[in-house]
């Protein structure tokens, strides 16, 4: 009988871009999330949130997010050429990610407002989605660098 092997390592690059993918999912998750909770109020307050939520997410990306996503860009870059696929992330950030998912989980079924979480929600998965383009930037260098060395 033969062992089925799952070979899990790929090329280096392709954690930049599935990095970004997740990135980009979360932060629609979020923003889908907010937007729902958003549609039975009036219309007026639904673009003050999402417009409140969306500079909040822009401001947190500059003065902080932007800063964690090149420190993980930089540690994807000094993998070896072939690498774990689960490497997209550290030890670290996966700790911290699971607890931002279960803070979401806490949150979501409080008491809390939802269209106050929505701001919340929307600051978070525009900060998401912002951070995600810099992981697809670095992956379409390194394709960009491997076509001009064929």
């Amino acid at each position: 009988m033969r062992k089925l092997i799952l070979k899990t390592d790929v090329p280096r690059h392709w954690l930049f871009m599935l990095s970004g993918l997740l990135w980009s999912i979360a932060g629609s998750i979020l923003l889908w999330r907010a937007l729902g909770w958003l549609a039975d109020v009036p219309i007026n307050s639904e673009i003050i949130s999402e417009s409140l939520g969306t500079i909040l997410g822009i401001l947190f990306f500059f003065s902080l997010f932007k800063k964690i996503a090149r420190k993980n860009r930089s540690r994807i870059a000094s993998l070896p050429k072939r690498v774990a696929i689960y490497k997209f992330t550290s030890q670290r950030s996966a700790i911290i990610i699971a607890g931002m998912i279960a803070m979401g989980i806490i949150l979501r079924s409080s008491a809390f407002p939802k269209h106050l979480l929505a701001v919340l929600y929307t600051a978070m998965g525009t900060t998401l989605w912002f951070g995600s383009f810099l992981f697809y930037k670095s992956w379409l260098n390194v394709l960009y660098r491997q076509g001009q060395s064929k």
